[in-house]
């Protein structure tokens, strides 16, 4: 190629021609050269707008569904509260329960009160019955008793054959035993027994 100081031939019209297409070829190269530019940019930012559409894809179905969760949440939050307003008429229903009770057990109480005295009074009515059977069935119960707390100890019982003296040595259910100063052991029936000392 030549360039423009060699042009000084004679013909100087192909020169001047050969100018403007170097021009050409240059500016040629050059949008080349910017077409791929462009080209590349545009395959950046097809590949752009695709990653783009695909998130938008991804976010949208996250929307659903998290719209999904909290319609969900919603219905949860609505049982609830229904739950909440039953138990609480539940609740109240049970407090008057126990007051109603708890007045129940003020009356209950006084009534055990009162069934405590009477049970203490049928019981001194009880054991005075049976002091009064017990002598009647076994009369000679309070000579007994008497006699069995003066084991050991010298005696003088008055019978209807007469006095006997000695130490008491047992008192069985209807007799005593005595032990007379002679040794001799004597058995006298309950039912002899006048008196004694």
């Amino acid at each position: 190629m030549m360039d423009i100081q060699s042009c000084s031939s004679p013909k100087k019209r192909s020169c001047r021609r050969r100018r403007p297409k170097r021009r050409l070829v240059r500016k040629h190269r050059s949008l080349k050269k910017r077409v791929r530019i462009l080209s590349h940019r545009q395959r950046e930012l097809n590949s752009a707008i695709h990653t783009v559409e695909s998130q938008n894809a991804s976010l949208t179905s996250q929307v659903g569904s998290l719209a999904t969760q909290v319609a969900s949440l919603t219905s949860q939050s609505n049982s609830l509260a229904g739950q909440t307003g039953t138990l609480g008429s539940q609740l109240a229903s049970v407090r008057t329960e126990v007051g109603a009770i708890g007045a129940n057990l003020g009356a209950f109480a006084a009534q055990t009160v009162q069934l405590q005295r009477e049970f203490v009074s049928l019981s001194a009515e009880f054991s005075q019955v049976q002091s009064r059977v017990e002598s009647l069935a076994d009369p000679f119960v309070a000579t007994r008793t008497m006699l069995e707390g003066r084991v050991g100890t010298v005696v003088t019982i008055e019978t209807t054959a007469g006095p006997v003296a000695g130490t008491l040595i047992a008192v069985g259910i209807d007799f005593v035993e005595i032990l007379e100063p002679s040794g001799a052991l004597v058995f006298i029936p309950l039912g002899s027994v006048d008196a004694f000392a």
